[in-house]
Order: structure tokens, then C-alpha cells, then sequence
């Protein structure tokens, strides 16, 4: 009886701070995949560019990816009087290959209650949100962001261009809850540090109900002045940038549409960027079959030539609701002034390196990287787990 006793009280002891800790969840996803592909570019081998269509030695090469791998914990706290105190800290996570930066991906402190959350710390803008809710290969090959984030390619055409996909610092972000028949909004202000973000206002809008979701966002950059020749130049634009998407999921299929225009990027006033997709995907038991297009509409002051599409279609077999397996092809072809990448994005780019990076004559290598005209191709075979 006594070691009953005894063996109880042992056990209540160390239930006790697990169930004051049990608001606290551990999460992730690992997703991994081998892709083989090039940059599509010309043969650079005789130490100069060679004549057009002559391939036979442009950039190519197989790779291992770590695409996007995370791992956090979130929570909350009950403070009583139907307000709760809410956290949430996620680091990237190398999987064989890329980088892990401790905190480096969402991570803020909060509060909730019936009238919604507020949120401050490191956080996705609203905006970026609305192109996540219509891409068919998130993290994958063929992700839109490799034509929906920058002006004219994967680091923009233009010194300062503006970021339309952005996980920055410094957010205040305030999210309702969901209104009216399955309404919400969602709002955030990025507070300039002086050292990297500039003043940003973000707010996106969602209608989910049945088989529809329709999704708005808008969001304003402003831009700091800069020093051009020895003189201040007053950046009197701010950027400003608007999205749309509907997705409508009849039985098996999904159908998903998405326009994009922003205007003034970089604050250089007529800089400005369009862009437009379409993607269908159709459920077969565990497998999925999809297939997305995206293109861009780039007016750049010189640059007659600084559009590109990109298409993917894929393959992906579901084991569970965590496990996922798959195959992806994905191609990016640009005009002669734009070098959007193919495999970036939230995947690893490997293919697409660091873009703009001209042909090395020193060394007479390229080392994977799109230069402006190239025509990138890849395709991916891949494992998501998420925990």
C-alpha cells in the first residue's frame, strides 16, 4: 500500500508541470527532394558567349534539396476572461542541404480573444498570404513566387526593387476572427528599424464558403531616400501593389485563377509589374494531378523585353495527411531582358543559384546561374513529413 502510495505521489509530482506546459506544441515539415535540371542558357565554353541555340555545354546538374524545412513550437496561456496570450517560434531547418537559422521563419508573441489576435514579431505579410492561397507547387518546383515576387527576376532588374512575397521584421499584424458567413481580415504595419524594412502596410481579405475562396490584398511600401552622384534623391514614390485570386473545388477538381499588379516598385515612379496565373488539380483517391501557369507583365523604362512565363505540372501521391511523395516538372522561359528562375521560391535553387550573376570568363565556368534571355528546366522527385 505504501509503495502505492509512494508511486502515485512520484507521478503526480512530474505530471505537474508537463500539464502546465501542455498548451505548448512541438511542429515541423522535412521536405526533400532530388532535382535534375539547367539553366538553359547558350554554350559558354570557348571563353565567350557562343551563337545562339548552341547548348551542348550550358550549366546543368543533379541535386539533393532541402526545400523550406522548419521546426517550431507555438502556444497559448489562458489569462481569463476569454483572453488568451498566444506565441508561436519557428526556425528553418536544414534537412542535407541549405541553411538553419534559429527563429529565422514566423516567430511573435500575441493576444486573443472573440474580438480576433494581435501579433508582433517576425511575420508573413497578409499580402504574401493571398499568392500562397492559389499556388499548386508551394515549395515545390514551378512555385509562382519565381514569377510573382520580383521585378523582372528572382533579384530584380532594378537596385532596391521591391519584395512582394515578405516574411520581414518588425510586424504588428491584427487578424479577425471569421465574420459574416465566412469572412476575414487580416492587417499588418512593418515598423521601419533604420537597418532593413522599410515602412510597409499590408491588409488582405478572404471569403471562404462551400466550394469558393476569393482572396484581395493590398499592400504600400515606403522608400527611403537615397544618395545618387553626391546628391540626395527624395524617393517620393511609395510602391504599392495589389492581388486577387478565386479558387473554386468542384468534387474532385480544384481551379484556381490569380492576377497581380503593383506599381512604382523600387518608388521609381512607372516601374511597374504585372503578373497572372491559372492552375487545375484533380483528386484521384491518394493521387493529385495538377498543372499551373503564370505570367508576368513588366514595363521597365529601356527594357522592351523583361516578360516570362512559367509551367509546371506534377504528381502527388498522398500516404497520409502528413506524407506526401511527388513529381514535378517545371520551365521558365524569358525574354531578353528578364532572368526569372524556375526553382526558387521556397525550394532549394540549386538550378537557379543566385540570378543575374554573369557567365565567369576568368574561370570559363558557369556555376548555375540564369542570366538575363535563359530559359531554366527542372524536374524534381520529392518527399514532404510534416510533425
Amino acid at each position: 500500500m505504501n509503495k502505492t502510495l509512494i508511486a502515485m505521489a512520484v507521478a503526480g509530482v512530474m505530471a505537474a508541470p508537463m500539464a502546465a506546459q501542455a498548451d505548448a506544441t512541438v511542429y515541423g515539415k522535412i521536405h526533400v527532394s532530388i532535382d535534375s535540371g539547367d539553366t538553359g542558357g547558350q554554350d559558354y565554353s570557348s571563353g565567350s558567349p557562343a551563337a545562339p541555340g548552341n547548348e551542348a555545354n550550358k550549366a546543368s546538374g543533379l541535386y539533393f534539396q532541402s526545400n523550406s524545412g522548419r521546426v517550431g513550437v507555438k502556444g497559448s496561456e489562458d489569462l481569463g476572461g476569454g483572453l488568451k496570450a498566444i506565441w508561436q517560434f519557428e526556425s528553418n531547418a536544414s534537412f542535407g542541404s541549405g541553411s538553419t537559422s534559429f527563429g529565422g521563419r514566423n516567430s511573435w508573441l500575441g493576444l486573443s480573444g472573440g474580438w480576433g489576435q494581435v501579433r508582433a514579431g517576425k511575420h508573413d505579410t497578409p499580402f504574401k498570404d493571398v499568392g500562397r492561397w492559389f499556388d499548386l507547387f508551394g515549395d515545390q518546383v514551378g512555385d509562382s513566387r519565381n514569377i510573382i515576387q520580383f521585378i523582372g527576376g528572382r533579384v530584380g532588374q532594378v537596385t532596391g526593387a521591391d519584395s512582394w512575397d515578405d516574411r520581414p521584421d518588425n510586424v504588428v499584424a491584427y487578424i479577425t476572427p471569421t465574420f459574416g458567413g465566412g469572412f476575414s481580415i487580416a492587417a499588418a504595419y512593418v515598423i521601419d528599424d533604420a537597418t532593413k524594412d522599410n515602412n510597409a502596410l499590408s491588409v488582405n481579405a478572404k471569403w471562404k464558403s462551400g466550394n469558393w475562396l476569393v482572396g484581395l490584398g493590398y499592400e504600400t511600401h515606403d522608400h527611403a531616400d537615397f544618395v545618387a552622384g553626391g546628391l540626395l534623391v527624395p524617393a517620393s514614390n511609395s510602391a504599392t501593389g495589389m492581388r486577387a485570386g478565386v479558387q473554386w473545388s468542384p468534387g474532385a477538381w480544384k481551379l484556381n485563377a490569380f492576377y497581380q499588379d503593383t506599381s512604382d516598385n523600387a518608388g521609381i515612379s512607372g516601374l511597374d509589374f504585372g503578373a497572372m496565373g491559372v492552375g487545375a488539380a484533380y483528386t484521384m483517391g491518394k493521387n493529385v494531378l495538377k498543372a499551373q501557369y503564370y505570367m508576368t507583365d513588366v514595363s521597365i523604362s529601356g527594357v522592351s523585353d523583361a516578360d516570362a512565363n512559367t509551367v509546371a505540372v506534377g504528381w502527388d501521391y498522398n500516404f497520409s495527411k502528413r506524407t506526401t511523395a511527388y513529381i514535378a516538372y517545371a520551365a521558365t522561359s524569358n525574354d531578353a531582358g528578364a532572368y526569372n528562375c524556375v526553382d526558387a521560391g521556397g525550394h532549394g535553387s540549386e538550378i537557379c543559384g543566385q540570378a543575374g550573376i554573369a557567365y565567369n570568363i576568368t574561370t570559363d565556368t558557369l556555376t548555375g546561374q540564369v542570366n538575363p534571355g535563359d530559359d531554366p528546366s527542372v524536374i524534381s522527385v520529392g518527399m514532404i513529413h510534416k510533425f
